[in-house]
This record gives C-alpha cells, structure tokens and sequence, in this order.
C-alpha cells in the first residue's frame, strides 16, 4: 500500500484553526438551504417512510418471537403432536335407484382429495374400468363434477375387484387384506409448481385395503374391526384412533371430536345402515393410508410429518334366497348393490423439535428488534443535534426544530434503514433458518380446509401471516449485504461507489412470497406414479413401515427455506426477462447499448467516509438522483466553473457517457430526446464525492446527510464515539479548497483520487472528540 506523508500546519489536536472553523461554519449554513429546499419530499415517501417504520417496529407485535410450545395441539408422544385434525366426516350415500336423477358431485373429494389418492392407487393396480379418464389425471372433469352414476360405480367396483383379490389368495376366506406400497405426484400449493423437475414433491405411502363379508360382521355381536381375529387395518395401532383424546384445540371440529372411539363410531355406523335397511345385508371394505415419515429438510430445526387416512365403504347388498344367509364373501357377487355408504378419517401428525430452540430463536429477534428501536432513537438525536446546531434553527423552538429533524429523516431512503445494519439482519436470518419448517408449516395449515374450500382471513390474522410468509425479506436483505460485503473486501475505493438495490424492490420481491401457499384445483395434483404389492400381513406391513421410518427413506417436503429459494429463482427468471426485454427496447432506440443496464442494481457514489468511519454495506439500498442537488443549487453558475464544467462536458460528450459514472439511471443514457436533469444531478453526485478538494457547499451538504444516515447505526455510533477514529481537515495547496476526511484516507494515496501531495493538515482530531455537527462533514 502506498502512501503519502501530509504535513500539518495547524495545530495538531488543541482546538480548531480559524479557517477550520469558517470552513464548517459555512457548510453548516448550505447544509441548511440544501436539507431543506434542495431535496424534495414527496408526499408518497412520507407515507411510505411511516409504513416501513411501522411495520418495523411492530414485527415482534405481528409475527412474535418465535414457536414457544405447541399448546393448541394434542401431544401424542413426547415431540410427537397431533398438527391438524383429526376429521370425521361423511362424503355419501348413494342409493342406486337415485343414481340417474341425483345432482352431480364435486369432484374435489375422489380428485384432489389427500384420501383420493388411496382409491386411484387401487384402481391402477386393479385397473379399474369404472374410475373416469379425470379421476386418473387423464383428462380434465367437466365443470369439475362427477355424475352420481360415476361415483357408485367406482366405490362398487373397488369393493368387487378387493373382493376378487383376496379370494385369489385366501378362496374361502371372509375377511382378507390387500396392501400397496405407493408412490404419489403432490402438487398443491403455487410454490410447488416452481422447478418441479427439481424439487419433487412425492407421497411415499402404505396403502391398505381390508374386506369383511356380511357373515364375519354378523358373526360377532359388538365388532371391532382393530380387534377382529382375521385381517384388520394397520393403523389401527395408531394414537389417533382415540378422537377423544387426539382432537386438536384448533385442527378439528366439534363433530369431528364428538367421534369417539374410531372402532365404535364404525360399528355405530354399521348397526344404523342396517336398521334403515330391514332384510338386506351390509358388507364393510376399510381403506386406510399413511404416509412414510415426510422429512422437512427447509430448516435448522427437526421437522417431520405423516398423513394419515381412512376410508370405509359400506355396501347395502340385496341378496337373493338362493345365496345362504348372511353371505360369505365368495357368494356377494350374486347379490345386487342397492346402496354405497362413504365415510371418510384423516388428520396429520408430526414431530418437531423447533420449540426447544425458542431461548435462542427469541433472543435472537429481540437482539434484532431492540437494535431498531436504537437505530431509531440514534437516528433521531443526531438529526436533532445536528439542526439544532444550524444557524438558521439555533434560537427556534424545540417543534420547530423536531419538524425540521422529521422532515429530515423522511427525506432518506427508509428501506436503507431497515435493512442496512448487517447485525439485525443476521439476527433475523439466524432465526428464520431455524424456525422456518414450522412457521410456514402453520401459514401453509391456515390456508388448508378439508373439502377444499376458499379460506376467509380478518385483518389481525392477515397482518401475522404476512409477517411470517415475508419473514424470506430478510434473507434477501441478507444476500445484497453479503454482496456487497464482498465487493468492498479487496481493492475497493469509495470512489467506486457501493452497490445497492432499487428501493422499495426487497419489499416488493418479499411480498410475491406471500402468494407461495396459495392452493386451488386447477393446479392441484396427487396423482400416482408407481404401484407396488406389499405383504398383506399386518406385522410384514409394520415391518415394511418402520423399516422407511428407521432409516429416513421416506418422503422430502421441499418446504421452509426451500419456499424462499424457490420464490428466489421466480424473481430471478422474471428479473432477467425484464433485462432482456430492455436491452431489446434500447436496442431499437438507439443501437445496441454500450453500457451495463442498472435494472436490478446499481451504484450509490459515497463520500471518503465510506469503509472507514462506517461499512459500505449501509448503502445496499442505493440513494437514486432525487436525494442529489442539481448543478446550479446553492451557487451562482458561472461559465466554465469548476464542477458545473465538468459536469456539462460529460453531457456534452453523449449520455452513454454518464454509464462510466455508474449512473443509476440508465434509461434515461439512451434516448436523446429526454431531459438531462436527472443526469446533472447523477454525474454532480459522482463528481463531488471523488473531488472533495473542490465540493461545493451543496456538494458537501449530500455528504452531511450520507454520513448523518450511516453514522447514527448503533454499530457505527459506538466505534466513532467510543473507541474513535483519526479525522483530519486539509487543504489543497493549488486550489485553496480545504475538505475534512479520514486520517486514515490520507495516508492511503490508493484509496482516493485526490491530489494528496499537494495537501496540507490544517487540523488534526479523534471523531470520538470531534463535534457532531462537524464530524457529519468528514468524508
């Protein structure tokens, strides 16, 4: 690293020199004409500014600190919690003489249903006849209905070929089981249609179907189809089973828990279709699923879910007196279906060990919002202190003042607020990265109804959803801030400026997130893709389970942080059609574009301040024209003045000219018809921050207001006025201008542009000592 010796010729560290004091002086009086007229505010930035702020300190308030416990849910097991249902619910009951004259059904139930998808599994293996081409996802339902005809026909014929099935492999048995393992396409919510290809979103299932005749019913008095001698459905091992003591405080329904007992409610169900049936004889098929362990991999913390379900079929047969009473399985094709009873079980489980993590998760978002309220007040009493300092506010009174102050601080980029401090912004990310399987697993639970109807939301609701599903903001504030980190590590100048996004853009690309757990049947789908046999013995079929479950071999829910990833590539795809569509624009304006296209970033020129007394990174929201002065604002323009000449010789040169200056514009380089206004403004920035030994008054007012806006970060207060950095005010031996800058600047000759042999130290301080009026001014 080079560097250049600069002499002192003032006093080194005993109190300002004369002309060091006019110097800042005067600055303080232009800060004022240039703070208050100079930049406009917009009624749009007031709004929004309050909004950001708003919204920032309530985060806590809208989204809380995180998962403390799974209160409102049943725990099963120790980390094992009832998530959603159970529900009980019948779907149908048909009779077969009402079949040609009944209303059509919604096809919701035996299409996008999670229990559909037992059946289609069955009707594959058995390819089934009577199941419609839009039931398999061969074909779209018309008007997303089935006629009554259909539906009968698909449960009789299910029964039949289970019927036929386990009479292949037992031919005088009366109650057998027929076991599938499965593998399903589940797609139901918007993200899951992003990348498909790369993140496969399948079901892993156990599938059973249990047949019992009329004879083995009828041969026990009080039934139980989880203690029958012969077959009987695998999951009747599960905890579930109990309503009354798995229903959840918020998952179910009243008539759900008022279920009881699985077995009972069955058999219940079973005596009434008798009873309204006199003289006919009613079998029961029990259809029942279960979905290997489901790992969230979208996250820190421990997540894994399973989906259960159970169907049972109940047939009312008419039986001729030539087939002995009651039938036994191998006669009931003899006999007439006069009536189909469908009843249907199902609910979710899972285990989550993301509430142990709260002591950390909630420290963490505390330590982030607490910075803010920090950065807030520091933001506030140093805009105070500064005003109050200015000739123009010293003897008004304190409204007056604390107007002025807000009128201020409106005029910087909020969102620059928000998310320039890395060290809230990693706090955030921390937490998110841990809790973030099950935060969106609750949002993705709200938007979720068992029949698949639309979801109502009150504001309350709405605003803590939002807050959660946009919680993925921070980690795109954390991707720009790592980027620029990386940017300004190695060989980086101020005079390069700090690479930033649009503002507003974060906010507006988080909020398209929101729409990630959207779900709809038109693009719903849990259609099956293998089918396999699996031993129908009730402990071969618990081997089989535990065997996926031991050794994690069961489904991947691409969910939690692989949401945001997604969301990501979505507005990274749109991002580069919109640069190819631009270039395209440009192109056909002027020819071929012979400068970068600043779409999704672009560079804020900052003063020498910048990555010494303050990290660039508190730029990552770059400052547009509108927060820079034109050419002619607090000086009289003159021909061939300094700035003003330089300035209209880069016009002059071609408005391609002003990309070299990072415009952050770069629409307006093209088309040479439109105004140059914005361009003054753009190349006046960049040209006062590279040549501080000829700013002007206005020029160094922008720098006040930068450096008030990085300066008051908690981060950058405490090592400027506590542990203090070395400020210098010189002056430029050939020109007479006189600047303050970093000691640290001075004697680096590869870090500026400026002519350091010909500077001269006319004062010599520590920022820690330095008022703070003045310090605002050093860079």
């Amino acid at each position: 690293m080079r560097s250049v010796q600069v002499q002192p010729t003032g006093s080194a560290r005993d109190g300002f020199t004369t002309s060091a004091t006019a110097l800042f002086a005067r600055l303080r009086d232009a800060r004022t004409l240039v703070w208050d007229h100079a930049i406009r505010l917009s009624w749009f930035r007031v709004v929004a500014s309050i909004a950001s702020y708003t919204l920032l300190c309530s985060d806590i308030a809208r989204g809380g600190l995180g998962v403390r416990s799974l209160r409102d849910r049943t725990p099963l097991e120790p980390n094992l919690f009832q998530f959603s249902g159970p529900w009980s619910y019948p779907v149908s009951h048909i009779r077969a003489n009402e079949t040609a004259t009944g209303d059509p059904v919604e096809a919701w139930t035996y299409k996008f249903d999670t229990t559909s998808a037992s059946w289609r599994s069955f009707a594959q293996f058995y390819n089934a006849s009577q199941f419609p081409p839009c039931v398999l996802y061969r074909s779209d339902c018309v008007d997303g209905t089935l006629e009554l005809s259909q539906v009968f026909s698909m449960a009789d014929q299910l029964v039949n070929l289970t019927i036929a099935h386990g009479l292949g492999m037992l031919p005088r048995g009366d109650a057998f089981a027929v076991a599938l393992r499965t593998t399903s396409l589940f797609r139901d919510r918007l993200h899951d249609h992003v990348l498909p290809q790369v993140f496969n979103q399948h079901w892993k299932k156990l599938v059973q179907s249990v047949y019992y005749s009329p004879r083995v019913l009828g041969a026990v008095r009080d039934f139980d189809v989880c203690s029958m001698k012969g077959a009987r459905p695998f999951l009747c091992q599960e905890l579930w089973l109990n309503f009354k003591r798995s229903c959840s405080l918020v998952g179910s329904d009243e008539f759900s828990c008022a279920t009881g007992q699985l077995p009972i409610n069955v058999r219940e169900r079973y005596r009434a279709l008798e009873a309204q049936y006199p003289g006919a004889y009613v079998d029961l098929t029990v259809i029942s699923s279960s979905e290997i362990v489901d790992h969230n991999t979208g996250g820190i913390g421990f997540e894994a879910y399973r989906d259960y379900e159970m169907t049972t079929l109940m047939r009312v047969l008419q039986c001729p007196q030539t087939v002995p009473a009651p039938p036994i399985a191998a006669n009931v094709s003899q006999c007439v279906t006069i009536a189909v009873d469908d009843y249907r079980y199902e609910g979710t489980y899972f285990i989550n060990d993301i509430p142990d993590w709260y002591g950390i998760v909630s420290k963490l978002r505390f330590i982030a919002q607490a910075y803010f309220f920090v950065r807030l007040a520091l933001l506030f009493g140093g805009c105070y202190v500064a005003r109050r300092q200015e000739t123009k506010y010293k003897n008004e009174d304190v409204f007056k003042v604390i107007q002025a102050t807000l009128t201020t601080i409106a005029k910087m980029p909020c969102q620059g607020i928000v998310y320039g401090s890395p060290l809230p912004v990693v706090c955030y990310v921390v937490a998110h990265v841990i809790d973030a399987p099950l935060t969106y697993r609750i949002v993705a639970e709200r938007f979720t109804t068992w029949d698949g109807t639309a979801v109502t939301f009150d504001f309350w609701e709405a605003m803590t959803i939002t807050a959660v599903q946009m919680r993925n903001l921070w980690v795109l504030a954390f991707i720009l801030q790592a980027l620029v980190w990386n940017r300004t590590r190695r060989q980086w100048k101020s005079s390069d400026g700090v690479i930033g996004f649009p503002e507003y853009a974060l906010s507006i690309l988080s909020s398209i997130s929101i729409l990630a757990q959207y779900r709809s049947t038109s693009f719903r789908s849990s259609h099956v893709l293998t089918v396999q046999e699996a031993p129908g013995d009730l402990k071969k079929l618990a081997a089989v389970h535990s065997i996926h479950y031991d050794r994690g071999t069961g489904s991947v829910a691409w969910e939690g942080l692989w949401i945001d990833v997604k969301c990501l590539l979505v507005l990274f795809f749109f991002a580069m059609v919109l640069t190819l569509l631009l270039w395209l624009v440009l192109s056909w304006c002027r020819g071929a574009p012979q400068h970068r296209i600043g779409i999704l970033y672009s560079h804020t020129p900052v003063p020498y301040s910048a990555g010494v007394l303050w990290p660039p990174a508190a730029f990552s929201i770059y400052w547009n024209a509108r927060l820079f002065p034109s050419c002619p604002a607090t000086q009289p323009r003159t021909a061939g003045s300094g700035c003003c000449q330089r300035i209209d010789q880069v016009i002059a040169q071609g408005k391609s000219r002003v990309a070299s200056l990072r415009s952050p514009v770069a629409l307006n380089n093209v088309c040479a018809d439109w105004p140059t206004a914005p361009l003054k403004r753009v190349a006046f920035a960049w040209d006062q921050m590279t040549h501080a030994h000829v700013r002007r008054d206005d020029g160094h007012a922008v720098v006040a207001l930068m450096n008030l806006f990085a300066m008051t970060d908690p981060w950058s207060f405490f090592w400027l006025r506590v542990v203090g950095y070395d400020v210098c005010v010189v002056r430029d031996r050939v020109t007479g201008g006189m600047c303050c800058l970093p000691r640290a600047t001075v004697n680096d000759k590869a870090s500026c542009e400026l002519p350091l042999h010909t500077f001269d130290i006319v004062h010599e301080t520590n920022s820690k000592s330095m008022a703070w009026s003045d310090l605002l001014h050093c860079g």
